[in-house]
């Protein structure tokens, strides 16, 4: 557990540097999508026939990379915001259709982007917009989403 916990750390130190980073150079990018390759890797397998905490282990470093997200969309720097819509906005989109995340952090993601998507910035905006578009579900009536 110590392991995870160290690299974890480590690896939210790396990402650190290429979220500062407002404009899009191609190194920057690319590390975005390096990031949300390898934490969609870490996605189980859909087996309905799976327990529970196996699933809750596989998930742990997604978790904890949306969970660091989370708590850096209301950054100062504009940059970091729109970073942290991006990821969010890939890291969703690089999930399988039928992938299963967390209510609770379904709700959290929801309420961050809806923040996010009154942002001054326009790019911030349409990062989280494209976010949200990946949470909405078109047959729920009630969706907050399309709400």
């Amino acid at each position: 557990m110590e392991d995870k916990t160290v690299f974890h750390e480590e690896f939210i130190r790396c990402l650190k540097y290429a979220m500062i980073i407002y404009t899009r150079e191609p190194a920057v990018e690319n590390v975005i999508d390096f990031v949300t390759k390898f934490a969609a890797s870490f996605e189980p397998p859909v087996n309905e026939n799976a327990e529970e905490e196996e699933e809750e282990d596989e998930n742990e470093f997604l978790n904890f990379l949306f969970n660091f997200l989370l708590e850096s969309h209301g950054a100062n720097s504009h940059a970091v915001r729109f970073r942290v819509c991006q990821l969010v906005n890939k890291l969703l989109g690089s999930l399988s259709e039928n992938a299963q995340i967390d209510d609770d952090l379904c709700d959290r993601i929801h309420e961050a982007m809806l923040i996010r998507v009154t942002d001054k910035y326009p790019n911030v905006r349409i990062q989280a917009a494209l976010a949200m578009a990946r949470l909405q579900d078109p047959s729920n009536l009630d969706c907050p989403t399309i709400k």
